[in-house]
């Protein structure tokens, strides 16, 4: 196992490419969190699924019309970062796959140990 430090702390390669991928996706803002993703509509597979360049990558069945892919997205992240849905706001991307949604209310720390799990789990399967 390769180690690296961080602010004085030995940690794994991986778990710093974790943490490090984590401060790409989760910008803070002064409502709440801001979150970086890219949307994979109409997919086979439902939930994240790693990284898409800077992003994290969700996929949800529904088409991306009329809006049923964004609340589809919605749902799907009000459920992986345990969130009521009323505190995710969709702020940019609504016609495109890359979509920025604030979490109103939440802390950045708390969501990016949810983003390590989350990616931590990806690398497993």
């Amino acid at each position: 196992m390769t180690t690296a430090t961080l602010n004085g702390l030995l940690v794994s390669s991986a778990r710093l490419r974790d943490i490090l991928t984590a401060e790409q996706i989760l910008v803070s803002a002064p409502e709440g969190v801001l979150l970086r993703l890219y949307v994979q509509p109409k997919s086979r597979r439902v939930g994240a699924a790693g990284l898409h360049q800077d992003r994290l990558k969700v996929c949800v069945a529904e088409p991306p019309d009329k809006g049923k892919a964004n609340e589809a997205v919605i749902r799907l992240v009000s459920k992986l970062f345990a969130v009521t849905r009323t505190s995710v706001r969709l702020i940019r991307g609504e016609t495109s796959r890359q979509k920025d949604l604030l979490l109103v209310d939440t802390e950045l720390s708390e969501l990016t140990c949810r983003v390590e799990q989350i990616l931590q789990a990806d690398r497993l399967e």
